[in-house]
């Protein structure tokens, strides 16, 4: 069961961290349709950027304040997995929160990041685990790098998604693993994601509500909870 569950739950995290590592842009100027100029996000350029990418994602996420809830579904070979995700991030602060069902096992992981700290929170238990380091090879650390600069912008196209036609724009994430992503747009909302990974493995993630308006003490270890270790 590890073998299998562990990996997904993997590519779950790194789908998510790839969203969160587009919101640490901090005080970016919008983007222009001036095709002479640079436009700057955080001293990285996005002219490598498709219009859409640029107007929508940067837009939403360049002050690196939200808080999202989304729908990730994930087949890898004879196995499927769907995740109901939540994350917000503002500062330094970022929490991921899986809740989900995979070959018939519930599963909840809730990770959060803050000032270079990794916390394994169990609210079942009322319990967490703290971390200097990430607990997985996954780049959970709580710092993200500007991945703007990494992406190659592939071209655009029209495809379907959640039973809907919709424009995207296609990136490619790492020219070592040829990993893919797809941004789909409903009008100027940015409606979802899919991201293919070098074996086949792709996963859809369905945006349900991007905001800036956080809960209140969501980004922090809930109080009266026991410190494990």
């Amino acid at each position: 069961m590890k073998k299998v569950v562990l990996p997904l739950l993997a590519l779950v995290l790194a789908g998510s961290l790839l969203l969160a590592g587009c919101g640490k842009q901090a005080n970016a100027p919008a983007p222009n349709n001036d095709t002479n100029s640079k436009v700057e996000q955080n001293n990285q350029s996005t002219e490598n950027l498709g219009p859409k990418f640029s107007k929508t994602v940067t837009d939403l996420m360049k002050n690196g304040k939200y808080f999202m809830r989304f729908q990730a579904e994930i087949n890898a070979g004879d196995h499927k997995m769907i995740n109901d995700i939540t994350m917000a991030q503002e500062n330094e602060s970022t929490i991921v929160i899986t809740e989900g069902a995979m070959l018939g096992h519930e599963i909840k992981t809730k990770i959060l990041m803050k000032n270079g700290t990794t916390y394994l929170i169990s609210d079942e238990n009322k319990t967490y685990s703290e971390f200097k380091a990430p607990p997985t090879d996954t780049n959970v650390s709580g710092k993200y790098p500007d991945n703007y600069k990494n992406l190659v912008f592939l071209g655009s196209g029209t495809g379907s998604i959640n039973g809907k036609s919709l424009p995207y724009e296609e990136y490619e994430l790492d020219k070592d693993t040829k990993a893919t992503a797809k941004y789909y747009f409903d009008g100027e909302k940015f409606y979802a994601l899919t991201v293919t990974s070098q074996d086949g493995s792709v996963m859809t993630m369905i945006i349900q509500e991007f905001s800036d308006t956080i809960p209140a003490d969501l980004l922090e270890v809930p109080s009266g909870y026991t410190k494990l270790g």
